[in-house]
């Protein structure tokens, strides 16, 4: 240790004891002299491994822009161990201008002023990509039995490479072993390792938010993320041209409880499953994602472009969208196999695969996979395309799927199935079907359902071009907005408004695509749009003096106030705010 970091020691200590545990905030920057303590910007370390030796419960450390090479060492006899070790109930924070700007060091802008925690030690990685990176860091940070006060801030992450032995193989840029911290604003890029080229986590309990994972590679699985075990809260982060040389090429989960929240896959890849994200016998729940132009690009079954589950155990996906996603085999969008999710409110636009354009559900059943029995409520299925069978959906095997208010059009597969198609491959057992209820499988071609010797899905109250046998079917045209570009909103005049299951209950606060009430006229839409227009009581089309009367006479409607009510803006009364839009709308038709 050196003389100025035991010099630091003895100020932080005396400052501690003076002040009963007051915070002590410490600054780096990599253009400061070489003797600074650390205690401002005047006499900043020019080490960052100085001030993490130094730092404390509820210290604060500050670093200016520039690139910091780890030095502290978890084996004194293998240099790659070298590492920035966080430190529990200490904030690290990049980003500062510091003394390049000695009138405003305290400015922070981590675009501007990029602060970069780099596992090239020698200084000599490319001019390709993981070229001359074997001597790199194994793991460039560790985040290993740190508290939940423990926060990392606004930081590239880089040049990580974790090819060694156990545990050196987890999490090239970032490994965090039993760590509860926050992860914000970090960039972890260019870093590579078997398992979580970005990042891994393994039986702890971190939140990652508004974090970028670009150009991370794993051999295995988890270009970008690993979760092992433990649990793992993601939000609003960007995974974006991240590979696997397995499965998972923005995230994989391994048997781990993840959360993902707000977050966009963009152009990951990977060999065999889940070019965006695999999910394997964990729990995931994913709210508002994107996944896009992801791919699975061969292995001897290549699942899911968009996504994969195996044996996945309990999985939730809402309000997620799938575009443009491709498999070379089974699943474009995702692809389920022995798995049983709910998806609610999700789109499919625009995947391709052999079987499955938008979605393939597999199960194994003679070998003692589980079935696959997904449920999906109010989703939507435009523009996708299967090689072979299944434009939409595909399915085969031994599962049951149930798909409620769910809308299907312009889909398209080559051979047959452009909407559904179901068959009976010799890998699966194939004595499954689907039932749907409240559907609409429109204008899909060649034709909206192909079964190839497989049991007939199960249809009621749904509209099927064609005609399909079952309770409340129809075969009427649903009239859409625009259903070429992908707009399956229905028209005023539509047969499928009012025409679902009469006897269809909606769940508390159970909305549409459009986040409108499931049940507006007293009954059941089929697809998934609910009809609204917006004023239009009593759905005669025109927002008129009945409508105003019914508002009028439910005026000052308690709590539990509808939409039928005149509770217009849907926040359960009728008030002034409800009026002023009916005057607003008043003498206006519907489309």
């Amino acid at each position: 240790m050196s003389a100025r970091v035991l010099v630091a020691l003895l100020v932080g200590s005396l400052i501690t004891s003076a002040t009963l545990q007051a915070q002590t905030t410490w600054y780096v920057d990599d253009d400061a002299d070489p003797n600074g303590d650390g205690m401002s910007w005047a006499s900043a370390f020019n080490d960052l491994q100085d001030a993490l030796d130094v730092a404390t419960y509820d210290d604060e450390i500050r670093v200016a822009a520039g690139t910091y090479l780890p030095s502290h060492l978890t084996d004194p006899n293998d240099p790659r161990t070298a590492t920035f070790e966080l430190i529990s109930s200490v904030g690290m924070y990049g980003g500062y201008a510091g003394l390049a700007d000695p009138n405003h060091p305290d400015d922070r802008d981590i675009e501007l002023y990029e602060t970069i925690l780099s596992g090239d030690l020698d200084g000599n990685d490319g001019p390709g990509p993981f070229e001359n990176s074997e001597e790199n860091s194994y793991h460039v940070v560790r985040g290993n039995q740190v508290d939940a006060a423990t926060v990392i801030d606004g930081f590239t992450i880089t040049a990580g490479y974790a090819n060694g032995n156990v545990p050196h193989y987890w999490g090239g840029g970032f490994y965090s072993n039993r760590g509860s911290l926050t992860v914000l604003r970090c960039t972890f890029s260019n870093n590579a390792a078997a398992f979580g080229g970005g990042m891994c986590s393994r039986r702890g309990s971190p939140t990652v938010s508004e974090c970028a994972f670009l150009d991370n590679q794993a051999s295995y699985g988890g270009g970008g993320l690993t979760l092992a075990t433990g649990s793992l809260t993601v939000t609003n982060c960007v995974f974006e041209n991240n590979s696997a040389g397995f499965a998972g090429g923005g995230v994989r989960n391994g048997g781990g409880n993840l959360t993902l929240s707000g977050c966009v896959f963009a152009n990951n890849r990977a060999e065999d499953e889940g070019g965006g994200m695999y999910h394997y016998h964990g729990e995931a729940t994913l709210i508002d994602c994107l996944f896009t132009d992801n791919t699975v690009t061969a292995g001897f079954m290549p699942l899911g472009g968009g996504m994969s589950m195996w044996e996945a155990s309990t999985t939730s996906l809402l309000r997620c969208t799938f575009a443009n996603n491709h498999s070379p085999q089974y699943g474009g969008g995702i692809c389920i196999w022995g798995s049983s999710p709910t998806l609610t409110l999700c789109v499919f636009q625009g995947n391709t695969a052999a079987l499955g354009g938008g979605l393939s559900c597999l199960d194994w059943v003679q070998h003692d996979d589980p079935a696959s029995d997904p449920w999906l409520t109010g989703c939507v299925f435009t523009g996708n395309h299967a090689t072979v069978y299944g434009g939409a959906w595909h399915g085969d095997g031994a599962g049951m799927p149930v798909l409620s208010n769910c809308t299907f059009s312009q889909n398209v597969a080559d051979i047959n199935g452009g909407g559904l198609g179901r068959t009976r491959d010799f890998h699966f057992s194939g004595i499954g079907y689907e039932e749907l209820t409240n559907c609409i499988l429109w204008n899909d071609f060649p034709e909206e359902v192909f079964l190839d010797n497989t049991p007939s899905p199960l249809m009621t109250y749904t509209d099927t071009q064609g005609g399909w046998p079952g309770e409340g079917n129809i075969d009427e045209d649903p009239m859409f907005v625009d259903a070429d570009a992908g707009n399956v909103h229905l028209l005023s005049g539509s047969p499928c408004i009012n025409a679902g299951d009469p006897e269809y209950v909606p769940d508390e606060g159970e909305t549409d695509l459009d986040g409108q009430p499931r049940v507006v006229y007293g009954r059941v839409d089929m697809g998934a749009d609910e009809y609204l227009c917006l004023g239009d009581l009593d759905n005669d089309g025109v927002i008129g003096l009945m409508d105003l009367a019914m508002l009028l006479d439910n005026y000052h409607t308690p709590v539990g106030a509808i939409y039928e009510d005149g509770d217009l803006d849907c926040d359960g009364d009728v008030d002034l705010a409800d009026l002023a839009e009916l005057l607003g709308l008043y003498g206006m038709t519907c489309e």
